[in-house]
C-alpha cells in the first residue's frame, strides 16, 4: 500500500512529459515551475530558457489582461477552471493560438500551490477560421468587401452621419463592354483587368472610403463626410476619367470605358436605408449607361500584345464596344 503513492506520481510524471499537447506547471505568480517537451515545441523555447520566465512574458498583449482575470479568479477561490484561447508569443516571434485549460492545485489549507496549464495548438483550425470569415465578406478575386460587408458599412456610415450630419454618397460603377474582354481576350484576361480595375480604385480612394465588389463587373464606392451637394457626382467624373486609361496586361494594353451613378444620403433621410440607397445607385448607373450608348466607346488592343495572331486576336482596328 505505500507504493500506491509512488505509483500514482510516477504515472503523473510520464503521463505529463509524454502527453501530446503542452503541459506546464505554474506558480501563482506566473512563472513557469515544470514544462514537458510538447509545450517546448509549441512555443520554440528550450525547457531552460522558457523556465526564466512567466506566462505574461509570452502572452500577447491582448489576450492578457483577460487571462490574468481568470488566474485572479483561481487565485480568489471563484473558480476552479477555466478554458479559453487565446495567443503565445512563440521565441522566432510568430504567434501561435492556443486553446488553454488552467487548474489549480491546492494545499491542505486551501491555499493555491500551482496551476497545472495544458497548451493544445490550435494556429491550423484559427488561420482557417480567419480565411473563412474573410471570404464570406470578401470578394474572391479581388479581396475587396463584398455586398454584405458593403451594406454593414452602409449602415455603420448611416449612423456617423446622424451624429456629424455630414451627407453619405454611394457610386455604382458598371464596365462598359466587359463581355468583349472575355470574349476577346479570355477570362483569364478579364480577371486580371478586375483586378487591375479594383487596385486603381483603390489608389484613388480615401482610407476611410470602402470600396467593394458586387459581383461581375459591377463596383461600388461608399463615401463618407462629403462636402456638399454636388462633391459624389465630381468625385465620380474624375473617377471615371482615371479609370479610362489603359490597363497593361500581360495580354496587352486594353482600355474600357465605365458608367457610374451616384445616390446620396443627408442626415435627415431617416427612410433610407442600405439596400435603398444601392437600388438607387443602380439605376442610376443603368440611366447613365443608356445616355452613354450614342458615343461612341472602344476596346483597344495594342499591336504588338502577344495575343495578336491568337485565336483571340482582334483587328488592328478597334471596334465599338456598345
Amino acid at each position: 500500500m505505500a507504493e500506491a503513492p509512488r505509483e500514482s506520481q510516477e504515472r503523473f510524471e510520464s503521463a505529463f512529459e509524454y502527453a501530446a499537447i503542452g503541459m506546464g506547471l505554474v506558480a501563482p505568480d506566473g512563472r513557469w515551475l515544470r514544462v514537458n517537451r510538447a509545450l517546448c515545441e509549441t512555443l520554440g523555447y528550450p525547457e531552460e530558457e522558457l523556465l526564466g520566465k512567466t506566462f505574461q512574458d509570452i502572452t500577447h498583449p491582448d489576450d492578457l489582461d483577460a487571462d490574468l482575470e481568470q488566474v485572479g479568479r483561481l487565485l480568489s477561490g471563484e473558480s476552479r477552471t477555466y478554458r479559453k484561447e487565446k495567443r503565445y508569443f512563440r521565441k522566432d516571434g510568430r504567434t501561435v493560438w492556443a486553446l488553454l485549460s488552467v487548474s489549480a492545485v491546492h494545499d491542505e489549507a486551501g491555499e493555491v500551490l500551482y496551476l497545472i496549464s495544458q497548451v493544445q495548438d490550435v494556429t491550423e483550425r484559427k488561420v482557417l477560421e480567419e480565411k473563412l470569415s474573410h471570404l464570406a465578406y470578401h470578394d474572391a478575386l479581388t479581396g475587396l468587401p463584398n455586398r454584405t460587408l458593403l451594406e454593414e458599412r452602409i449602415g455603420h456610415a448611416f449612423d456617423r452621419s446622424g451624429r456629424t450630419r455630414a451627407p453619405v454618397a454611394l457610386l455604382y460603377l458598371d464596365l462598359d463592354g466587359f463581355k468583349e474582354v472575355n470574349d476577346s481576350l479570355g477570362h483569364e484576361a478579364g480577371d486580371r483587368l478586375l483586378t487591375a480595375l479594383a487596385r486603381r480604385i483603390e489608389t484613388r480612394s480615401r482610407p476611410a472610403d470602402t470600396v467593394a465588389r458586387l459581383g461581375g463587373d459591377e463596383f461600388c464606392v461608399l463615401l463618407e463626410d462629403i462636402r456638399g451637394p454636388g462633391e459624389a457626382a465630381r468625385i465620380a467624373g474624375r473617377l471615371r476619367e482615371y479609370l479610362a486609361e489603359p490597363f497593361d496586361l500581360p495580354e496587352g494594353q486594353v482600355r474600357v470605358g465605365v458608367s457610374i451613378g451616384v445616390a446620396e444620403k443627408g442626415p435627415n433621410d431617416d427612410g433610407r436605408t442600405a439596400g435603398r440607397l444601392l437600388c438607387e445607385a443602380d439605376a442610376e448607373m443603368y440611366r447613365t449607361k443608356k445616355a452613354a450608348k450614342a458615343r461612341p466607346r472602344e476596346f483597344s488592343l495594342a499591336a504588338d500584345s502577344p495575343a495578336r495572331g491568337s485565336n483571340h486576336a482582334r483587328p488592328e482596328r478597334a471596334r465599338p464596344l456598345l
